[in-house]
């Protein structure tokens, strides 16, 4: 289903001169290509910077230092021999080398992923009318998942993990979208269901703007015990999670019962409200439609 974050698969030649253009820095995910002199896929050549360098003519650098990875391609680039740029992630270190040819293995990122990418994908394959994320994906509303590795999506990206090396999941791309959702919009409302990072998150992005204008909790959380999940809404407010002026409301109990019962008294009934009332202008305009033609015919 994330067939987007594979590694792209690329064979390039590069000469003594081309080669004297890349740089490479060290990184905990590896040494990595830092910059390249080359243009951008001029004649048919595309160096990925941010590529893991994983062999040189078959042999291993991932427990190399950046400087003795240099050391090792200054000895190339001082000879005349062409180098080929191997990015297949799949191809055995082993290398057919022939005398004017020398090897360098890289792993080319895929795309990186982050909680709310994951689940716009998952919202696009559930073909169920009856999931949240299904309509989620429908109308293009972000869903975020702060601990997204934190259960049994954590233990399938575990296992993928040993199948797709390099397959990451940013959760830095989400904080800084749902800061600059709460940041950028004209009043926000947080309606929160139970506790813990769902509720400390949705407050934390609220900070960003001086506070949410509307604020509703449910959950069986207590103050005594000094969790987030207890903390009522007066806390968020001395944090400036909520506005000073707004009118906050936490309701003690199980969200699952709880929620339900405020839809049916809040959003579902003036829903069916404006069902009722276009029903009603809809049959008024028929019959309009319906007097309209019986004076015509009785003109004709």
């Amino acid at each position: 289903m994330l067939e987007e974050q594979q590694p792209q698969t690329k064979h390039m030649t590069l000469t003594k001169t081309q080669l004297n253009k890349l740089t490479f820095k060290q990184t905990k995910g590896g040494i990595v290509i830092s910059d390249s002199e080359l243009n951008e896929c001029s004649d048919g050549l595309c160096v990925d910077v941010g590529s893991v360098v994983v062999g040189v003519d078959g042999k291993l650098v991932i427990d190399k230092t950046v400087d003795q990875l240099n050391d090792q391609l200054n000895q190339i680039r001082n000879t005349n021999l062409n180098t080929n740029l191997n990015t297949n992630l799949n191809t055995k270190l082993a290398t057919n080398k022939t005398s004017n040819s020398t090897t360098l293995t890289v792993i080319v990122p895929g795309e990186v992923w982050s909680p709310s990418k994951i689940i716009r994908r998952m919202g696009q394959h559930i073909d169920n009318k009856s999931s949240c994320l299904y309509w989620a994906y429908k109308n293009d509303i972000p869903v975020f998942c702060p601990a997204i590795t934190d259960g049994a999506v954590g233990d399938v990206v575990f296992f993928h993990s040993y199948k797709q090396h390099g397959f990451v999941i940013d959760t830095a791309q989400d904080i800084k979208k749902i800061n600059e959702m709460a940041m950028n919009a004209p009043k926000t409302g947080m309606l929160i269901l139970g506790g813990g990072i769902v509720k400390h998150h949705i407050c934390n992005a609220n900070l960003m703007r001086n506070g949410a204008d509307f604020s509703v909790f449910i959950n069986t959380g207590q103050e005594f015990d000094g969790s987030d999940s207890g903390a009522r809404p007066d806390e968020a407010i001395s944090w400036g999670k909520i506005k000073i002026d707004a009118s906050p409301v936490k309701v003690y109990g199980d969200a699952s019962l709880l929620f339900p019962l405020i839809v049916s008294q809040t959003f579902a009934k003036r829903v069916q409200d404006r069902k009722n009332n276009n029903k009603q202008h809809h049959q008024q305009r028929d019959e309009q439609h319906d007097d309209d033609d019986d004076a015509k015919n009785q003109n004709s």
